[in-house]
């Protein structure tokens, strides 16, 4: 299996829209998920983005099926499929309690 990287752009998609998301997701218990690595999300203008790296892409695929598509449909949200890229190098970090 060969990591990969999932690159969500979100047009017109608010900070708040994302919340929801990530509020369904922890609620419906599919997160924190041992096949995703690492999460980020941020602002581009008005475009949400978010950037995750996952174990593989079939790992991602069936989050994406089973849990994040039908947050998207229940939230009345309408997101560009991702683009995915194969990872090269990948360098995971630990955060401090404090951070």
């Amino acid at each position: 299996m060969n990591k990969i990287v999932l690159l969500f752009e979100a047009p017109g998609m608010s900070t708040q829209q994302y919340d929801a998301i990530m509020d369904e997701l922890h609620a419906g218990h599919h997160l924190p998920n041992k096949n995703l690595y690492s999460h980020t999300a941020y602002q581009n203008g008005n475009t949400c983005c978010v950037v995750d790296v996952w174990q593989s892409e079939a790992a991602a695929m069936d989050f994406a099926k089973t849990a994040l598509f039908p947050i998207f449909e229940k939230l009345g949200l309408h997101v560009p499929p991702p683009k995915i890229f194969a990872v090269h190098n990948y360098m995971g970090s630990t955060v401090p309690e404090h951070a």
